[in-house]
């Protein structure tokens, strides 16, 4: 069986990670690709209870459990997905999530291939200032940061936050989202986002090499 694909989607409550959720999940799901969705923090908005795109399902899950490495497993046996989306609490240290789908009896089954990072342009600095600890490691280790709320700032506040986000991941892309209500837009309009016919394509394989796995009676 080939791994799963874990995207870790991070933020402060506010920041818009579930309306992110939700679109990236209408935006990107393709056919006959299972995906599964753990959160891990509620906010005022809600994810949609049941995702269907043709033939694909996505299946949402609150976790109120403490996250645990049996917890994990299981859940990655259980639903075998394409890929798992956790959305993250913002006031835990990331590092020790990662951490925990660092460790073998994970890896064996899934990896982590990418994280998003998503920051409430008007208030971030405030949080940077007092929250600093908690809120650099999903910072500095995410593959695309995504800032909300930007119509509310100042263009020095912009520059003021780019730079701050620049020095702290030197790597990531930066998505600017003028407001959460436009945030399919923004999104629809992103060619880095996994989506399309090349997606199409790889789970296509992926499940014809799954099939061929499990008809040879290979051990799991």
């Amino acid at each position: 069986m080939l791994k799963t694909r874990i995207e870790l989607i991070t933020g402060f409550l506010g920041s818009g990670k579930t309306t992110w959720i939700n679109n990236y999940l209408k935006l990107t799901t393709v056919n006959d690709e299972k995906t599964v969705v753990l959160q891990l923090e509620k906010g005022e908005e809600k994810l949609h209870k049941l995702l269907k795109q043709q033939a694909s399902t996505t299946t949402l899950i609150d976790s109120e459990e403490l996250l645990t490495l049996s917890y994990l497993k299981n859940l990655l046996v259980l639903y075998e997905p394409h890929r798992l989306i956790i959305e993250c609490n913002g006031m835990k240290m990331i590092d020790e999530l990662i951490h925990l789908l660092s460790t073998p009896i994970i890896r064996k089954r899934a990896f982590i291939s990418t994280m998003i990072n998503l920051v409430e342009g008007p208030t971030y600095k405030i949080y940077w200032q007092n929250l600093k600890p908690i809120l650099k490691p999903a910072l500095s280790l995410s593959h695309m940061i995504v800032v909300t709320k930007t119509h509310l700032m100042s263009l020095q506040d912009k520059k003021d936050l780019q730079t701050l986000l620049e020095i702290e991941n030197t790597q990531a892309h930066i998505l600017w989202v003028e407001d959460i209500s436009y945030m399919e837009q923004a999104m629809d309009s992103c060619s880095l986002l996994d989506k399309g016919w090349s997606k199409t394509l790889r789970i296509q394989l992926i499940n014809t090499y799954n099939k061929l796995f499990v008809d040879k009676g290979e051990n799991r």
